[in-house]
């Protein structure tokens, strides 16, 4: 691996977050509020791998292997 994803963290605390607003303004319970944060988070997280994280890995090889 050439690269670390340091989104991993924000990834999750952004989707515990959203789940967060889900059960204080819907008063959804925190189990059922996965079912649509977990799809938004998986397209999320699959857009910044394919936009921003391979971009960067095909600009070139930045360390000496």
């Amino acid at each position: 691996m050439r690269i670390i994803n340091l989104a991993h963290g924000d990834l999750a605390v952004l989707g515990a977050y959203l789940i967060y607003l889900l059960l204080e303004h819907w008063h959804v319970s925190p189990f059922l509020g996965l079912l649509p944060v977990l799809p938004v988070m998986l397209g999320l997280g699959y857009l910044l791998q394919r936009t921003i994280l391979e971009r960067s890995l095909r600009s070139g090889c930045w360390c000496r292997c």
